[in-house]
């Protein structure tokens, strides 16, 4: 048997904490004191007080590298977007974040100052928008870097806001124009595409930074005028077809009526897609999509909350559930269909 022969320096790998000194790095740099957190990172659990009457509504995402994000990416972008795309679940169904969880797996290669950013971005996030880092864990990986996020929230029973709830007649309201996230991802990976600077931030900040409307969620759950309401996470037209699916009805969604901004369309002139069908079936915008009766259309525009611009009515709920579908300018009628899905994609 040869004698083994040490390490040269270019083979070594990256120096980086251990599992526990890494969890005490992190715990120092996040949010994790709160007065009903009895027991905080350190032990087997953490330990918390629950509101009176509230209901509590937890969620958990996971991203994976190569599926969700690239290594390459700024890890402060990795780390806000990792908490914001479960926010963004708790906007939906108008819950105020409480709690969040952070798990990492993570491969020898990566350097420790990975870590240390993934952490800031983490920490920008939660205290943006209020919520406590509860615990969690770390643990090594042999095939890229998977981060699991859980968080907790609150909302008032007869306030939460569901898929199911949707009724024939509804009027269909988008928060926010869509399609700016898929835009950002074919910038980044085609870099050398030419393409002005506000788009390119307008995009590029859409991908990489998404903001969960978490105060418009509240808003809408605490009006008591919207019926259903759900994220968009895989692209406007699959999670309106997931809306009708659980509520039990069609939709027509109106193209004509169909949001799509200046900087998309610059955006497409530049990366070569389609900016209406970026808008329909591009995935990770985040945007609130909700339904409103007709008859409660102004009632809740009176309550609107100036700082938010009016959201964008484009179509209505129909009694069908066989009938979901996109109406065009000239009356065309075609599937409602499209959109990401990791298991077929």
């Amino acid at each position: 048997m040869s004698e083994e022969k040490p390490m040269s320096p270019a083979s070594k790998p990256p120096s980086r904490p251990g599992e526990f000194e890494l969890i005490e790095r992190m715990s120092a740099r996040l949010p994790t004191k709160d007065a009903s957190l009895l027991v905080p990172i350190g032990d087997d659990a953490s330990l918390h007080l629950g509101s009176p009457e509230m209901a509590q509504a937890v969620t958990c995402d996971i991203l994976a590298e190569d599926v969700h994000f690239r290594r390459r990416y700024k890890a402060e972008d990795v780390g806000w977007k990792s908490l914001a795309v479960n926010l963004s679940d708790l906007a939906a169904m108008g819950a105020r974040p409480r709690f969040g969880w952070i798990s990492l797996a993570i491969p020898s290669d990566l350097e420790s100052s990975w870590v240390e950013g993934f952490t800031e971005g983490l920490n920008e996030a939660a205290r943006c928008f209020g919520l406590t880092i509860a615990g969690g864990d770390t643990t090594g990986s042999s095939g890229g870097i998977f981060i699991n996020v859980t968080v907790l929230g609150e909302v008032k029973p007869d306030h939460a806001l569901t898929r199911s709830a949707a009724q024939a007649g509804d009027i269909l309201f988008l928060s926010r124009p869509t399609g700016l996230s898929h835009a950002g991802f074919l910038a980044l990976e085609h870099p050398n595409a030419i393409l002005d600077q506000a788009p390119r931030k307008a995009i590029l900040t859409a991908h990489l930074r998404p903001r969960p409307e978490v105060e418009l969620g509240r808003f809408l759950a605490e009006s008591g005028l919207v019926h259903a309401c759900l994220d968009l996470s895989d692209g406007l037209a699959q999670d309106l077809g997931h809306l009708c699916e659980q509520s039990r009805i069609g939709a027509q969604l109106e193209a004509a009526k169909l949001p799509v901004s200046q900087d998309l369309k610059q955006a497409s002139q530049a990366l070569g897609f389609d900016p209406q069908t970026a808008a329909l079936q591009g995935g990770e915008d985040y945007a609130l999509l909700f339904t409103v009766a007709q008859e409660k259309r102004d009632g809740l525009f009176s309550l609107w909350p100036s700082k938010h611009p009016l959201p964008y009515p484009i179509g209505r709920m129909v009694e069908n559930p066989d009938q979901k579908e996109i109406l065009l300018a000239d009356g065309t009628r075609l599937p409602l269909q499209g959109g990401w899905d990791h298991f077929r994609s």
